[in-house]
């Protein structure tokens, strides 16, 4: 899912049924009415600066049931806003399914698990005399990556790691994730976070209990070609446009370990697109009287600030 699109939500979540009471209550609290909500009939998600609702809602008004639309807006601090609620007339949405229709539930969701163990387990055991364990509703799905839960889940691995491995990882981005029902939910998440100025890519696994308490049970470094990489490195065609970063690599080598090494010129280079760009070059010098060839990282950020990662020698 691309920022901006809107997709449909599971609106027997108990996250989207707060959503649609929030709308409901908020409404009644700016209009002076008495709306009763009833059950949310559809809704869709946006990905924006939070995520932009748009909920069809049956509600009583009186000792009627009407529908409306609302649009309610939720910022990364989780405060929701609603930015309108109004009627809509059934004639003219012939689209919206009638009460008594069976829609798909999330399997992955605490509230589907719960009824589930329920039926499997409880009720099924006293009636039948059995003792059938519950199990799991699903092996391990995907998730959707762009989703409030899906990133908080991912910003904890990467705090968590931080506070455990006493390192300074910067979330840059969930990559894929996938979910396994248990007792809770286990998470396995592909994550991209920045380690100094270069882009890393780990996988994570988290265990979420039924009570919302999480607990990262491993972290570790993936290595791997087909993982997708934000902007994979790209060779660059005319070396003469680098030379500036060139020239830097070799000045802030010499400060940092004490050289005079002359710059030459770049013989080759690549660029990646992070938040900033990292510049990989193969840079010619000249020390004393000789000629080297060395490998330079440099990382330039949003601002134009550049910074000299490694420079290596190499084989001439």
């Amino acid at each position: 899912m691309q920022a901006g699109g809107w997709v449909p939500i599971d609106v027997h979540s108990p996250h989207s049924i707060e959503l649609a009471r929030f709308a409901v209550n908020e409404h009644n609290k700016e209009a002076h009415t008495h709306l009763k909500f009833e059950r949310l009939v559809k809704g869709e998600s946006q990905i924006v600066d939070g995520v932009n609702y748009r909920l069809t809602i049956s509600a009583t008004n009186g000792g009627l049931i009407q529908t409306y639309e609302a649009l309610v807006y939720e910022g990364l601090d989780h405060k929701k806003v609603l930015k309108s609620f109004k009627v809509i007339h059934l004639e003219t949405e012939s689209d919206i399914p009638p009460i008594g229709g069976w829609t798909p539930i999330d399997v992955n969701d605490p509230h589907s698990i719960e009824l589930a163990r329920f039926a499997q387990v409880d009720e099924h055991n006293k009636e039948a005399h059995t003792h059938l364990k519950f199990n799991r509703l699903g092996g391990w799905t995907p998730i959707d990556v762009n989703s409030l839960h899906s990133i908080e889940l991912a910003r904890f691995a990467v705090n968590e790691h931080n506070k455990e491995a006493h390192t300074h990882l910067k979330f840059e981005r969930l990559v894929s994730g996938e979910s396994q029902i248990v007792a809770g939910v286990n998470y396995k998440l592909i994550i991209n976070a920045i380690n100094r100025e270069l882009i890393q890519t780990y996988e994570a696994r988290v265990f979420e209990a039924l009570d919302g308490e999480r607990v990262l049970n491993s972290f570790t470094v993936v290595i791997t070609s087909d993982i997708p990489q934000p902007g994979g490195w790209q060779p660059v065609e005319d070396v003469k446009e680098v030379e500036g970063i060139g020239r830097f690599a070799v000045v802030e080598h010499n400060k940092e370990a004490h050289t005079h090494l002359k710059f030459e010129g770049v013989l080759k280079g690549e660029t990646q697109i992070v938040e900033g760009i990292n510049y990989r070059l193969t840079i010619r010098a000249i020390n004393g009287e000789l000629i080297h060839n060395y490998e330079a990282l440099v990382f330039k950020d949003l601002k134009g600030h550049k910074n000299l990662v490694s420079f290596l020698g190499t084989v001439a």
